[in-house]
């Protein structure tokens, strides 16, 4: 009966944040070096149906038997290899629910293309068939672009999640080193974008949506 269920809920929006060991200069090597890194550490996502009601939400800490943490890494994020080796999931494990979840979902929100190609990255170095190429992206970053004045504010740089949010809402992200909060972060600041009309799901085409860009 569980099974069944499973299979026929379909979820409207899919949000996405990662925790990686990656810096900009590593995403833009080519697919086949990211063999080694960067390391997925953690993922959580958030599922909303058409009603932008949260139905449904994972956060998972990856389990890398391999590798260790850089301390400063640790230090920033409070996650250390012990502690990832004591509460972590398999990667590949988290990886197809993930796939799963995909499949059943119309949008994927997040707040840049650095999560798309991390995720990329991942299922292809696990063999693992997604779809997420299939899928409309919806890339916040480009929204934030526009709607802040980044030439002048941010140097031309572009804009952290925490730019957005307190463009937004005129405050502050309570922890900018927690991934979940920084998830519900990027959904209370999609669901406002498209409140004033700054990001239309409802048109075929619209230049937040990432649907025909190929990452990998």
């Amino acid at each position: 009966f569980i099974f069944k269920f499973l299979t026929i809920t379909k979820y409207m929006y899919l949000i996405i944040e990662t925790l990686t060991t990656a810096n900009s200069k590593v995403l833009n090597i080519p697919i086949q070096e990211l063999k080694i890194n960067p390391k997925l550490i953690q993922i959580v996502w958030l599922l909303y149906d058409s009603n932008k009601a949260l139905i449904d939400e994972k956060n998972y800490t990856i389990r890398h038997n391999d590798f260790t943490l850089p301390f400063e890494f640790s230090k920033i994020y409070n996650i250390t290899t012990e502690l990832a080796n004591a509460i972590g999931n398999d990667l590949s494990v988290v990886l197809r629910e993930l796939s799963i979840v995909i499949d059943k979902s119309e949008y994927i929100i997040t707040h840049n293309l650095d999560v798309e190609k991390i995720l990329c990255a991942e299922f292809t170095k696990m063999n693992i068939v997604h779809n997420f190429s299939s899928k409309q992206r919806i890339n916040t970053v480009d929204a934030t672009i526009n709607l802040c004045d980044i030439s002048i504010d941010y140097k031309g740089e572009l804009p952290e999640l925490a730019i957005l949010y307190k463009t937004l809402f005129k405050e502050e992200i309570e922890n900018k080193h927690n991934i979940y909060i920084d998830s519900k972060a990027i959904a209370k600041c999609f669901f406002e974008l498209v409140n004033r009309n700054i990001v239309n799901i409802s048109n075929n085409y619209n230049k937040y949506l990432w649907h025909n860009i190929e990452i990998f």
